[in-house]
């Protein structure tokens, strides 16, 4: 039996305790303006953005990266683009770092090559392995099975990345047609029975308003000897960067 919460991803809370502005980020950070640009002027509005990822603010990165996420890499029909884009040539380490946090809904066969190539190097370990796990994890990530068991194979993060020992135990337990940890859930307990994205949001800032941070564990109570991975729902890369940058 799969585990069962889903990570959500949580924007950050600025220092003030005020919520970054998104929705002025996503009108000027517009899909279907940049659709009609021409490819100059089009490769001229990633650099801008690819500028503001490497701010030292998370107050003027964070809603870049957030639109970013929400209204080009999780649609499929503009995310190989938009990660082409972003990624080629290969960016700064702050902002590469930044944008592998993002990588989960990107195509596996986009992400991993580069994943593979990071994997050589060990000071980029913990950022791979946090790429498998959002991939692993998120709503619409995407991941090859057997590609990922294989490159986690090579990762020794470091001992503060709590990720390591959950893509560890969820990629052994997955089967290899599996596209997610989401898809795997479907097929054990139906569709309907996974929440959406948005539902398990909601409920999630209610129990953020509630000072809920107790550590959910992945279900119900495992059968003697069964394998289960605990997921902390707070891990989520817009509710912990401030923590790591």
């Amino acid at each position: 039996m799969p585990p069962q919460p889903l990570p959500i991803r949580w924007f950050g809370i600025r220092s003030d305790g005020k919520v970054p502005d998104m929705a002025r980020t996503s009108q000027d950070l517009d899909p279907r303006t940049l659709a009609s640009l021409a490819p100059d002027a089009r490769a001229k509005e990633w650099k801008r953005v690819l500028d503001v990822l490497a701010a030292d603010s998370s107050d003027e990165w964070e809603p870049v990266a957030f639109a970013v996420w929400n209204d080009f890499l999780n649609e499929p029909d503009r995310c190989t683009d938009t990660w082409q884009a972003l990624v080629e040539p290969v960016p700064a380490p702050r902002v590469l770092a930044r944008l592998l946090d993002l990588s989960g809904p990107v195509p596996a066969d986009s992400k991993l090559p580069l994943l593979e190539q990071l994997a050589d190097d060990h000071q980029w370990h913990d950022s791979v392995i946090r790429a498998l796990w959002f991939a692993i994890f998120e709503d619409r990530g995407d991941i090859d099975v057997p590609r990922a068991r294989t490159l986690a194979r090579r990762i020794h993060p470091s001992m503060a990345v709590s990720e390591y020992d959950d893509v560890v135990a969820t990629l052994a337990d997955m089967p290899d047609d599996c596209r997610s940890h989401r898809d795997w859930r479907e097929r054990v307990d139906g569709p309907d029975q996974v929440p959406h994205l948005a539902s398990a949001r909601a409920k999630n800032r209610l129990e953020r308003r509630r000072g809920d941070r107790r550590r959910r564990t992945a279900g119900p109570p495992a059968a003697a000897g069964e394998r289960r991975v605990t997921v902390d729902r707070r891990r989520s890369f817009f509710g912990r960067v401030r923590k790591r940058r």
